[in-house]
C-alpha cells in the first residue's frame, strides 16, 4: 500500500521518485495505520533514517502509513538539523496523545559507557513507559533495543571488544513465530554496533529470539506477546549505508577524530570494490594532507558495486510487523 502524505516532507517526495509509492489520500479499502517515528540519529543520518525506514513501511498490501515525526531533546543538533526538526518532528513528549497504533525507534550515537548518563535517556525512557502502559507496538532499533531490555528487564548491553561492523549471517531460530512468517531458512543483514545484548541475557527473561547469527548475534527478538520487536542489526539499511558509514569514518581519521585508518566493513567490499578502497586507503596514508583528501573518495565506483541482499528480507520483517498492528 502506498504511504500517506501528511506533510510536505522532502524524503517522501525523494522516495515517491525512486518508486515508493507515496499518497496524498489512503485507499478506501485500506487500513489506515498511523506510525511514529522517532528519530535519534545525529543530523548527518537524519533524513537517511527517514527514508529508509518510511521505505520499508510501504511493505503491507492492506494497509497504509502515515507516518507521524517526533524528536527528543539531548542529541546534538547543528543549525540545519534544528531548522529540520522544527519543521517537520514533533516533540517525543506528544507521543502518548498522538493516536498512534505503532511506534519505531531509532538508535542513536552515544557518548558516555553508561546509557542512563545519556542526556536523551530520561526522554526515551518516558516514551517506552508510556508505550507500554498503552500497550502500544513498538520496533526498538539497535540502541532503543538496548535502553529497553534495560528498563523493562534490567538487563544492561556489553561492550564489544571491536565494532560489529559490516554484512553477516543469520538464521531464523522461530520459523513459526508470526514476526518471522515467510523469511528466508538463512540471509544476510548488516549490523553496525559497538554493544550488544547477548542471547542467554535476553532469553533468561522471557525475550523470545528470532533472528540470531554466529558472528552477529541476536539480530531480531520478540518480548512473549509480540508487542515490543528488538532489532540489533540494522533490516532498515539501504545498499550503500555501510559505505557512506565507512566514508565518514575515513573523513575522521583524516580530520585525527580516530588514530587508526578504519578497516573495512565485514562482507561489505568485494573484488573491485575491495580494490577502490584498498588503493585509496594507501593513497592516503602515502601523502600527507587533511579532510581534503576525502573528495578523492571513490564513492560513486564503490557504490556501484555495493550488494543489498537483504532488501527482501526487511520488506517481509516489515509487512509481518505490520500485519500485527492492530
Amino acid at each position: 500500500m502506498p504511504l500517506l502524505r501528511l506533510q510536505d516532507l522532502p524524503s517522501l517526495s525523494r522516495i515517491s521518485e525512486q518508486g515508493t509509492r507515496v499518497t496524498e489520500q489512503a485507499p478506501e479499502h485500506a487500513a489506515r495505520l498511523d506510525i511514529g517515528l522517532l528519530n535519534m540519529m545525529p543530523d548527518r543520518a537524519l533524513a537517511a533514517t527517514e527514508r529508509q525506514f518510511l521505505k520499508l513501511l510501504d511493505s503491507h498490501d492492506e494497509r497504509c502509513c502515515a507516518v507521524h515525526l517526533f524528536t527528543i531533546e539531548g542529541v546534538p543538533r547543528g543549525d540545519e538539523g534544528r531548522e529540520h526538526l522544527r519543521q517537520y518532528y514533533r516533540d517525543c513528549a506528544e507521543v502518548d496523545n498522538t493516536g498512534l497504533d505503532a511506534l519505531i525507534i531509532t538508535g542513536a550515537n552515544v557518548t558516555k559507557p553508561d546509557l542512563t548518563s545519556e542526556p536523551f535517556w530520561d526522554g526515551l525512557a518516558d516514551v517506552l513507559q508510556q508505550a507500554d502502559d498503552r500497550r502500544l507496538p513498538v520496533v526498538c532499533s539497535c540502541l532503543a533495543a538496548h535502553a529497553s531490555a534495560l528498563i523493562f528487564h534490567g538487563v544492561a548491553r556489553r561492550h564489544l571488544p571491536y565494532k560489529r561492523w559490516g554484512i553477516f549471517d543469520h538464521s531464523v531460530c522461530a520459523p513459526n513465530h508470526p514476526l518471522a512468517a515467510h523469511l528466508p531458512a538463512h540471509f544476510e543483514m548488516p549490523h553496525s554496533r559497538f554493544n550488544e545484548v547477548p542471547e542467554p541475557d535476553l532469553r533468561a527473561h522471557g525475550v523470545e529470539i528470532l533472528v540470531t547469527g554466529p558472528q552477529a548475534g541476536v539480530q531480531m527478538a520478540a518480548e512473549p506477546d509480540g508487542r515490543r520487536l528488538y532489532f540489533q542489526g540494522h533490516p532498515e539499511y539501504e545498499a550503500v549505508s555501510l559505505l557512506k558509514e565507512y566514508k565518514r569514518e575515513v573523513l575522521r581519521y583524516l580530520t585525527e577524530e580516530r588514530e587508526d585508518y578504519p578497516p573495512l566493513p565485514d562482507k561489505t567490499f568485494s573484488g573491485p570494490a575491495a580494490d577502490l578502497a584498498e588503493a585509496f586507503r594507501e593513497r592516503v596514508l602515502s601523502r600527507s594532507g587533511g579532510e581534503e583528501l576525502i573528495e578523492e573518495f571513490p564513492e560513486e565506483a564503490l557504490a556501484r558495486e555495493m550488494r543489498h541482499p537483504w532488501k527482501e528480507v526487511s520488506r517481509q520483517l516489515f509487512y509481518n510487523w505490520l500485519d500485527r498492528v492492530k
